[in-house]
């Protein structure tokens, strides 16, 4: 495992952290514990989105603009359809509820995403 790799888990694993101490004391502070098995999964969805997001992106950066292009593009389509799988089976396998667990989800997705895209940006103005 390199060194970026472990730079950037420490990372994402610190916002998950954070992330899941926010959304569940939200819960707590409002006395909606019971959906506290929705708002963990979509927080940790999120997460596991971006890691996959990270090693898609480390993986095209280490070589020709094209191959990036494709990284990018073919791990968002990826990700979007491995996120659909995994909401399918939890709402309708699992019954999840589906507004605390999409709300959850798009948070953390949307922290993420803007953590993913300084990590680009800093990756390629260093060189």
């Amino acid at each position: 495992m390199n060194k970026q790799l472990k730079r950037y888990l420490l990372w994402a694993t610190l916002i998950l952290v954070v992330l899941m101490g926010v959304g569940l004391g939200v819960l707590v502070l409002f006395s909606m514990t019971d959906f506290s098995r929705e708002v963990g999964s979509g927080i940790l969805l999120g997460y596991v989105n971006a890691i996959i997001g990270y090693l898609f992106l480390s993986w095209g950066m280490k070589r020709s603009h094209n191959a990036f292009m494709g990284a990018v593009f073919g791990s968002m389509i990826f990700r979007f359809l491995l996120l659909f799988a995994i909401l399918f089976i939890l709402i309708i396998a699992v019954h999840f509820r589906m507004i605390p667990l999409i709300i959850s989800l798009l948070f953390s997705y949307f922290t993420f995403l803007f953590f993913e895209i300084m990590f680009v940006n800093k990756y390629t103005t260093q060189g």
